[in-house]
């Protein structure tokens, strides 16, 4: 299991484990079908590179840290040319945390989107 894990709900029938892995691709899923959102960047690349990364590697456009008992996203991608780019953010973010804490039941904290490109064609 990749990633760091992550413990909650420590009941006496055992322990949850939800790995970062895990929750990268559950925001990379969910971000993929985002109005607007065309694909990610992987934010580890030097600037000025910016490379749209295939389907199997979108999770790496993602990046899930922790604060406290909070999980926090930020999330580099790349986005459609016509599209208002705060809307597309704030729906992005909005769907992100509401699937993350009907999928996990962990806590959210935040969401930061990262809108490295857009896209023209």
């Amino acid at each position: 299991m990749g990633g760091n894990i992550l413990e909650f709900n420590k009941e006496s029938r055992g322990q949850i484990q939800i790995s970062d892995t895990a929750i990268s691709e559950i925001v990379s899923n969910v971000s993929s079908k985002c109005y607007g959102v065309i694909g990610f960047v992987n934010p580890s690349l030097k600037e000025g590179i910016i490379k749209l990364l295939h389907r199997e590697h979108q999770s790496k456009g993602v990046i899930v840290s922790r604060d406290k008992d909070k999980v926090n996203i930020e999330i580099h991608v790349i986005v459609q040319y016509g599209t208002n780019l705060k809307q597309v953010a704030n729906s992005l973010r909005d769907s992100i945390r509401f699937n993350l804490e009907k999928l996990t039941s962990l806590p959210i904290g935040k969401i930061d989107i990262n809108i490295q490109k857009v896209n023209i064609k």
